[in-house]
């Protein structure tokens, strides 16, 4: 596994946009916490600084939800060093040089996996510094570490879809294209069920609670509960776990599929 880090740590070191990427989406998490303390939303004609509500242990839900709209941005990371090996033929290389494919497929979800441990490692500096500052006491400090995992675990499922994006089409114009094309196709097919199908039919559930990005982006859930409720806006809590273990196995598949579609590529 270190062997299959370094290699891949030798090769995106000299990609200028992965740099630029990682360093824009380092200063952004940090600079979209900060300004969230100066930040006001409003609630039904009344205004609510958010600084009353970045405290600790609420601040985590706040600071885990705005951060997780960054995600897209690691994606496109994912399609840029996975679309560049195949356009410099990197990956051929790789073969001639004995590596199986099954090992530069692991390589890439490896990275995935240190992408997802940085956004993770980010996200608690920014959020411990939040607390420190808008709290009174300290005590407790997180409520329920589930809140990190689930972020964690969303940020390496939207790096999956962008892997196996990549893998299919192997350039990375039209990949980006795709990713943030089919979120959006999603999130449309969604709703029109849900208006047209799901709500004349009395159904409670979403048809995007059984779609990939629908399922992924449910393990965050929505901040402003309390604030919401007192207009009438009740948001349900998300079954973490399932969703959880929903995006646990579609990672798994994605994986499989890229492996599959590589596996049967004439390099």
């Amino acid at each position: 596994m270190l062997r299959l880090l370094s290699i891949e740590w030798q090769k995106i070191w000299t990609d200028t946009s992965f740099r630029v990427m990682m360093i824009v989406y380092t200063l952004l998490v940090p600079f979209i916490h900060y300004n969230l303390g100066s930040s006001s939303v409003n609630f039904n004609g009344m205004e609510m600084g958010l600084g009353t509500i970045l405290s600790f242990p609420s601040v985590w839900e706040y600071s885990v939800y705005f951060a997780s709209f960054l995600h897209y941005l690691l994606g496109f990371v994912i399609i840029s060093n996975i679309t560049r090996e195949f356009t410099l033929q990197t990956v051929r290389q790789q073969v001639m040089d004995g590596l199986s494919r099954l090992e530069i497929v692991g390589s890439k979800w490896l990275f995935i996996l240190v992408l997802g441990l940085w956004a993770l490692f980010l996200v608690v500096i920014s959020s411990l510094l939040l607390g420190f500052i808008y709290s009174e006491s300290y005590s407790p400090l997180i409520e329920s570490p589930l809140v990190l995992f689930t972020f964690f675990l969303q940020a390496i499922g939207y790096m999956s879809i962008a892997a196996l994006i990549a893998f299919l089409v192997q350039r990375s114009g039209l990949s980006y294209i795709l990713f943030l094309g089919g979120a959006l196709l999603e999130w449309v097919f969604g709703g029109l069920v849900d208006r047209f199908i799901l709500q004349p039919l009395g159904q409670t559930f979403s048809m995007g609670d059984f779609l990939p990005f629908g399922i992924i982006g449910n393990l965050v859930p929505r901040p402003f509960k309390d604030q919401l409720s007192n207009i009438g806006i009740n948001l349900a809590d998300p079954n973490l776990m399932g969703f959880g273990a929903a995006t646990a196995l579609i990672i798994g598949i994605l994986f499989y599929l890229a492996y599959t579609r590589f596996n049967r590529m004439d390099l």
